[in-house]
């Protein structure tokens, strides 16, 4: 049993769907011949079995060709969060921290740069504690202005 905030409840797993955990280490899609690659990861944070919070995500390599040897060179390869999820009764007890940390561990053995995603004006209304909550996983909030007010989220990470 391990306790998430005042509550004592079921133990806690932070795990990747099947397919993300293929990805990982599949070689094909991240040697293709092209400037931009992506595959989509899946994490789940279960607490006694049952889901209770998602992050998803896209593993992301940037390339440019390289005339001079005829084939295209890595630049950069990133994470961009395109959705985290806590369930309401589960916010504030450490799920949402613990699948970061995961998604944290992924993104360095992928040899990511940097974590980084949009948050909208509209989901900070939904979930008032969300960029305070990317800000205590060491997240940068930078502000913008298009359409609305979104936030844009980084994390650079030690290679």
């Amino acid at each position: 049993m391990i306790k998430l905030g005042m509550v004592e409840e079921e133990p806690l797993s932070i795990q990747l769907n099947k397919d993300s955990e293929e990805i990982l280490h599949n070689q094909v899609w991240q040697g293709e011949k092209k400037t931009y690659s992506s595959e989509f990861l899946f994490i789940k944070g279960k607490v006694g079995g049952e889901e209770k919070g998602q992050v998803f995500a896209d593993l992301i390599i940037q390339r440019e060709y390289d005339p001079s040897i005829h084939t295209f060179k890595e630049l950069e390869r990133l994470v961009n969060i395109l959705r985290i999820d806590v369930f309401p009764n589960f916010r504030r007890k450490g799920l949402g921290t613990k699948m970061m940390e995961k998604l944290e561990g992924i993104a360095q053995k992928f040899g990511a740069s940097r974590i980084e995603g949009i948050v909208y004006a509209s989901k900070i209304k939904e979930t008032p504690g969300l960029l305070n909550f990317y800000r205590k996983n060491g997240f940068k909030i930078e502000r913008k202005w298009q359409q609305g007010y979104k936030y844009k989220v980084i994390k650079l990470l030690q290679n």
